[in-house]
């Protein structure tokens, strides 16, 4: 797992000892260099050595392991480095390389970037796919049926929406949809493939507070 050290303001790890997670190895403290901030983390596998993707306080930012088990860390890198970027962002593995979606909360938009190699030693330059509106929040990315697609909240009119590549090089992108637009949808969203289709599971806000899962055709 990875998490933000409330107490420490740092950004840390944790790996189980056996297979099960009734035992577990030492914290690692992955980033303690004052530049983390509260929010989401995001942890994958990028080329065989655990990655985290999580916010700066100035910047989106990615770390790669220097081994297999994530017991030492490389240096971090800034990824996109506005002044507010980076809200709620997810990490996700597109074509082999890992990729972020997350809210540009500066300009409310909804943005995409990937790296340029398995590593992320180097990443591409960021793209905008929703600026209509203040998008992008709870912003979720996963491959559906071969293509990466991410679901996102719209914080102007309280819907959840989602936006799908076109081709599997995420050159070229749909319009963004809204998905469910029935007050306050699409918080803390979170959306894996369900037999070839995008599923979605969000919180709907006031006055319902409910749990909502939802399978898109």
């Amino acid at each position: 797992m990875s998490y933000y050290d409330v107490g420490g303001a740092w950004l840390s790890y944790r790996r189980a000892s056996d297979a099960t997670g009734a035992a577990w190895d030492p914290i690692v403290v992955v980033d303690n260099s004052g530049d983390v901030r509260t929010g989401r983390t995001s942890l994958i596998v990028a080329d065989g050595y655990p990655a985290i993707g999580y916010t700066g306080t100035t910047s989106l930012r990615y770390v790669r392991a220097s081994d297999a088990t994530g017991t030492a860390w490389g240096t971090p890198a800034s990824v996109d480095a506005l002044t507010t970027v980076g809200e709620e962002a997810c990490l996700a593995i597109v074509v082999d390389h890992p990729a972020f979606a997350y809210c540009d909360t500066t300009a409310g938009d909804l943005k995409f970037i990937r790296g340029e190699d398995a590593a992320a030693s180097t990443w591409d330059a960021p793209v905008t796919l929703d600026s209509a509106d203040d998008v992008g929040y709870w912003s979720w990315l996963a491959m559906i049926n071969g293509q990466p697609a991410i679901s996102y909240f719209d914080d102007t009119n309280d819907d959840l929406k989602l936006i799908s590549a076109l081709d599997v090089g995420e050159n070229d992108w749909n319009e963004p949809e809204v998905v469910a637009g029935d007050g306050f949808a699409g918080w803390f969203n979170c959306m894996i493939e369900v037999d070839g289709h995008p599923a979605v599971c969000y919180y709907l806000g006031e006055p319902d507070r409910d749990l909502i899962y939802a399978i898109y055709y």
